[in-house]
């Protein structure tokens, strides 16, 4: 078990190591501009990260509670406006 961990560490390339660094960037930054508010900003960053990593779930939710917060703001903002 422990030697199978091993080589599957030793076939790891320089481009997954890459691919792995800019998916998790792009989705940290997401997070980030979420807890602040910043939910289009925060769609660009998951997006991003999705074109890396098109198949993480967690990245897809996050976007898609972006996209109805915003949603929602947007909503708000036009039934208050005079």
């Amino acid at each position: 078990m422990m030697l199978s961990a091993v080589n599957d560490l030793c076939n790891v390339t320089i481009a997954d190591l890459t691919t792995f660094v800019l998916m998790r960037s792009d989705s940290w930054k997401g997070n980030e501009y979420f807890r602040k508010g910043e939910y289009d900003e925060a769609i660009k960053h998951y997006s991003l990260s999705l074109e890396v990593d098109s198949k993480n779930s967690i990245v897809f939710s996050n976007r898609a509670q972006a996209k109805l917060h915003l949603h929602r703001l947007m909503f708000w903002m036009t039934a208050f406006s005079l």
